[in-house]
């Protein structure tokens, strides 16, 4: 397989409803798209979208990355090797993290095939996390298309007794800023079969979040659902007292799945106490990048649950060895999409399959707001996938 072009795609897709959290409102969502061709035409692509409203990796610095890559593709392609094969190798040892990175690289699903005999030079580990992410993308999307298979169907081979064909779930991100709107929305969702549902507080007053959580589990209540499970996200909004008072308030009229990034500052023994305290399920998003930050989190007792996002962690591999470790040690894991366009959503669902026997109800976040149908109709009407043949393509149950 030899890559010989590589085109570069802003996209810039509106929202159907203005996504508020705590650190900002946003109306539209920005990324990139990254295409590579082989030499008879056959393209794989991948989704570049940094969470830029949240702070880290900004659009500009994801475009440099991503512009890096077209740059060395047209300049120095070579048969056999992944775009990240083309830079000169710097001198001198890779730091511990740029090192561990180049061997997940290596030995992600295709690596060996894709990376060839010659080692893994610095661009694949010094590319921003989004770019990376849609650089391993197109290039898996690529090898799938190549071989008539299923992206999560490569990403399984590194998960024993798994099937990726297996249903996967989908939690609904609520988008109602009101409480007859949260009713409404939660009802006309449980009615479709929904059972996970995700509601984001910490941008409005205690009383006003109550609120909403009433009416959503009014809702779920009068729609019959007794058993579907709701989730909180703060987006790091509350001060220790702030979130304990809040939720011990939520936990008196009912169960929560988990509470996701509660403190504004999430040392481990502060989310350790918390959870403790109010025998509450915590969920870290952001908080969590790396492994050695996931560690020691686990190894405070500070969470329950890692949300694994490709974009931010850099690509499918490093997200699945996240989301290994994160198992191995007896936390769950819940992958999401970071509001996301097609593909970037697409890699979450493949991403989700391979891990469907151990994961919780994916977070598609992205197909309720975006106002464009990016998925077609679901999982707006089905809350239920599957990652299917060929490339990163996905269809309802």
């Amino acid at each position: 397989m030899r890559i010989v072009r590589a085109e570069i795609e802003h996209r810039r897709l509106k929202l159907r409803a203005p996504l508020t959290t705590s650190r900002a409102t946003i109306a539209e969502r920005e990324s990139f798209v990254l295409r590579l061709y082989d030499e008879q035409g056959v393209w794989g692509a991948g989704e570049a979208a940094p969470p830029y409203w949240l702070g880290g990796e900004t659009l500009k610095q994801t475009y440099a990355s991503l512009s890096a890559v077209a740059e060395l593709v047209a300049r120095r392609s070579h048969p056999g090797t992944h775009p990240a094969l083309l830079l000169p190798e710097r001198k001198g040892r890779l730091s511990g993290a740029c090192a561990a990175r180049r061997t997940r690289l290596r030995e992600a699903p295709g690596g060996e095939r894709l990376c060839g005999r010659r080692r893994l030079a610095e661009l694949a580990v010094a590319l921003s996390p989004a770019a990376r992410c849609a650089l391993e993308a197109a290039m898996l999307d690529l090898e799938a298309r190549l071989k008539g298979a299923s992206v999560a169907s490569l990403l399984s081979r590194a998960l024993p007794k798994t099937s990726p064909n297996q249903p996967l779930y989908v939690s609904a991100l609520l988008k109602a800023r009101t409480a007859p709107g949260v009713y409404a929305e939660a009802r006309a969702l449980a009615d479709k079969g929904f059972c996970a549902f995700k509601l984001k507080v910490g941008a409005r007053e205690i009383e006003d979040d109550l609120a909403l959580l009433r009416a959503l589990r009014r809702a779920l209540a009068s729609s019959g659902a007794k058993t579907a499970s709701i989730r909180l996200d703060a987006n790091r909004a509350f001060s220790f007292g702030t979130a304990l008072e809040f939720l011990k308030a939520a936990l008196a009229e009912g169960p929560l799945e988990f509470v996701e990034e509660p403190l504004k500052r999430p040392a481990p023994a502060a989310l350790a106490r918390l959870r403790h305290e109010l025998a509450v399920a915590i969920a870290l998003d952001e908080s969590v990048t790396s492994e050695s930050q996931l560690r020691t989190y686990l190894r405070a007792g500070a969470l329950d649950v890692v949300v694994v996002k490709t974009a931010r962690l850099g690509g499918l591999s490093s997200a699945l060895e996240l989301a290994r470790t994160a198992l191995g040690a007896g936390a769950r894991v819940c992958v999401t999409d970071a509001i996301e366009g097609p593909l970037g959503m697409a890699a979450a669902v493949h991403l989700g399959a391979a891990l469907s026997p151990f994961a919780l109800a994916l977070g598609l976040g992205g197909a309720r707001y975006l106002a464009e149908r990016v998925l077609g109709d679901f999982p707006a009407r089905a809350p239920i996938l599957f990652a299917c043949a060929p490339g990163f393509s996905v269809q309802a149950a």
